[in-house]
């Protein structure tokens, strides 16, 4: 007899996983076991006795991924077709300017064979989602809250060309452009630079054949890459270039404003946005085609089109609302006259009018009168609106009675009432200013109240030590300490604070001057702590916010339980002060000894990156094994690996004049995989292709500069492996192996 689970034990596991999601962590077996005691005080076997029986009756779906167990909600509603339920509904109603969301949850409830899908509590959040995302895609168009379907995307789907099954696109041939033929083409490297497979067996042990980069000859498997077999045909006739080569193929300039780069998904080729033809302001949604892969389109329309635009350019609103108050803005000048600034419309934009204003008293209204007794007083004269060309004195709304503006004619000076003093630029002076900004910034450093400014940084300023850094990227923190100008970070235990006195009783009681981990190398005033993620979790999840002000590509802060943080630490009498760290998964099949890498911008330039990635590949040598950072790298991710492999190739050369040099050896003396050493090779010149095979070619013109600059200026931190007190844990090399 099989033993089900108990139905309001599931039902409270479910609300604990959804609970946990939307804090934007991983639902794991602790997580759930402490969420359902919080909640319902049910012990932590029980709950566990009760999750494995809802896993086996499919109550709740057990997910694997990288070593990590976690648990979802099955969801019935993402068995449904959702694009044919909205195209459907829509063709249903048949409603030429399109339908709101209303009117097709109305139409869908009235059909008889959606009962089931109806019923769920989540339809309409998911109908909801899945409009957006077909407007996102090209399906559906959105005029304000009506939708209707997108003719003139039949052809395309709105589809995704780098998701397999996709639709194939209604494109022209793809055709090398005249700057392509001419190019030469580097030598292709046989191994995936992802799975580190050959064309005889892809990361699903199936053949498979490479898509090689023309300039560096970087290969990769099309599902490695993940493109659709249309856009694999499509690069196989082009001369394709990969992710870290790529060019603009319109200005053909590499390496400027990539981050506006547009890839086209019909032929992969890149295009900088304003290259594009039109040009384009901002990224767009769905598939996006380039000027080469795009249709003709019929000149007949496309000139209908061009006419359409111009006339809602230049459309002018016809008549002019007589019940709603203009809005002027009205500054005084030194000659005691008024400038009126009107909006669209108003003749003599800008210009100069000299105004007179009168006060009227309304004798009826009697009592207590403030300068809003006009908006609510029964008399005519309180109620009248002010026309265009009217000012009102703001000296008028300072008395004790309601008054109403009358107009005058022009050249007659404004009358205005003894004490009123009108403020101007020329009455303030710097001195005031710099009192003001110094009492500003006092205020908000005793009470954490200064909201940012225009830099679009979220902070912009952290004090953190001794030093005051200004941050190059947001980062995600809660949005009442990321809204704040300056945030305040104890840089021993990472904590972020509101303001400065906050932080001085802070430092008084915090007790932590090192980082929570156990110290593995130590030499001089440098060391190195390996901080584990599951244990020390707070800690790393603050080191994870605290890089992203610095990391434009970081996305991984919250779920840091499989990594492990080797922090590399300053010391003096005060403590270790953090300098920089890196961290790398546990259980990783890919061999990455690296996925994220920073150094604090007060230390950089000083030899402290060098130092970090030497450091990752002697724990990778310590470990037996070739390792590699993760893929794909970030510019300057990209430019410090390159700059530090190519040192260490030529220097171990240097070492090794008369012996006989392979990958493999390479590999066992430096830790690097056998793929970056090619391919740095390859940047060096130093590897050719004769009968057949390819062969290492010495350049000693290039290893003697090296060494020379080397002695000339010696590096200033080096990694002494002699200083490393550190094993690798044997659970770990048995998972990778």
């Amino acid at each position: 007899m099989v033993e089900l689970a108990n139905p309001l034990y599931t039902e409270w596991i479910l609300e604990a996983i959804q609970k946990i999601k939307r804090q934007k962590q991983r639902p794991s077996e602790e997580r759930i076991c402490h969420a359902v005691a919080t909640l319902h005080r049910l012990d932590k076997r029980t709950v566990l006795e009760q999750l494995e029986l809802s896993v086996h009756d499919g109550s709740i779906l057990k997910v694997t991924n990288k070593g990590s167990v976690s648990y979802k909600d099955p969801d019935e509603l993402r068995h449904v077709d959702w694009n044919k339920i909205l195209r459907r509904a829509i063709e249903g109603l048949d409603d030429n300017h399109g339908s709101s969301l209303k009117n097709i949850q109305r139409y869908l409830r009235n059909q008889d064979d959606l009962s089931h899908v109806l019923d769920n509590p989540g339809f309409q959040q998911r109908l909801r989602l899945s409009a957006k995302r077909a407007v996102n895609n090209g399906r559906l168009e959105k005029n304000g809250p009506l939708y209707r379907l997108n003719q003139g995307g039949s052809g395309v789907e709105g589809r995704s060309q780098r998701c397999p099954g996709a639709s194939p696109l209604a494109l022209q041939c793809v055709t090398l452009l005249p700057h392509e033929s001419d190019q030469l083409r580097a030598d292709p490297i046989p191994i995936c630079s992802f799975c580190l497979g050959t064309k005889e067996s892809n990361r699903d042990k199936r053949p498979e054949q490479l898509l090689s980069c023309a300039d560096c000859g970087s290969s990769g498997h099309p599902s490695c890459l993940k493109f659709s077999p249309e856009l694999t045909t499509n690069v196989k006739r082009l001369r394709w270039q990969c992710i870290e080569c790529k060019t603009c193929s319109s200005c053909r300039i590499q390496g400027k404003n990539a981050d506006e780069m547009l890839f086209c998904d019909s032929c992969d080729r890149g295009f900088h946005m304003e290259c594009c033809n039109p040009p384009l302001s901002r990224m767009p949604k769905g598939t996006w085609v380039c000027q080469v892969c795009r249709p003709k389109e019929n000149g007949k329309k496309l000139l209908h089109k061009k006419a359409d635009e111009i006339k809602r350019r230049y459309a002018k609103p016809i008549g002019r609302p007589r019940n709603k108050l203009k809005h002027r803005m009205s500054v005084s000048s030194g000659d005691g006259s008024m400038l009126a600034r009107g909006g669209r419309g108003s003749p003599g934009r800008g210009q100069k009018l000299t105004v007179s204003v009168t006060v009227t008293v309304n004798k009826k209204t009697k009592g207590l009168i403030d300068g809003l007794s006009k908006f609510f007083t029964p008399s005519p004269v309180g109620r009248r609106s002010s026309r265009a060309g009217e000012i009102l004195d703001p000296s008028a709304l300072k008395g004790s009675q309601s008054c109403c503006p009358a107009r005058k004619k022009p050249g007659t000076p404004v009358k205005q009432e003894p004490g009123f003093v009108a403020v101007s630029r020329e009455h303030v002076t710097e001195e005031d200013v710099e009192i003001f900004t110094q009492v500003q910034e006092l205020s908000s450093q005793r009470n954490g109240t200064m909201t940012i400014t225009n830099s679009g940084r979220y902070p912009a300023v952290i004090e953190f030590g001794k030093y005051e850094i200004q941050t190059w990227h947001s980062s995600p923190y809660p949005p009442e300490y990321s809204r704040l100008q300056k945030l305040y970070l104890c840089e021993f235990c990472l904590k972020y604070m509101r303001c400065k006195s906050i932080l001085q009783r802070h430092a008084k009681k915090c007790g932590w001057f090192q980082p929570p981990a156990n110290e593995i190398y130590r030499k001089d005033d440098l060391s190195v702590f390996e901080v584990d993620g599951n244990v020390s979790k707070l800690f790393c999840q603050n080191l994870c916010l605290l890089a992203k002000l610095f990391l434009d590509h970081k996305t991984l802060y919250y779920d840091v339980e499989p990594f492990l943080f080797y922090i590399l630490t300053k010391n003096d009498e005060k403590g270790c002060h953090l300098v920089g760290y890196f961290s790398k998964e546990k259980l990783c099949q890919q061999k990455y000894n690296v996925s994220c890498i920073m150094i604090m911008p007060q230390y950089q330039r000083q030899g402290f990156g060098r130092f970090l990635i030497d450091f990752s590949y002697l724990l990778t040598r310590q470990e037996g094994q070739a390792g590699s950072p993760e893929k794909p790298l970030s510019d300057l991710g990209r430019l410090s690996y390159l700059a530090y492999w190519k040192s260490v190739m030529v220097e171990y050369l240097y070492k090794q004049p008369d012996k006989h040099i392979s990958v493999k050896g390479i590999s066992r003396a430096t830790g690097m995989c056998p793929h970056d050493i090619a391919a740095t090779l390859q940047h060096l010149c130093m590897i050719d292709r004769q009968d057949g095979r390819f062969v290492v070619i010495r350049r000693e013109r290039l290893i003697q500069r090296h060494m020379e600059k080397l002695r000339a200026s010696p590096r200033l931190n080096q990694v002494d492996p002699d200083a490393l007190h550190w094993t690798p844990s044997p659970r770990l090399n048995q998972s990778v192996v």
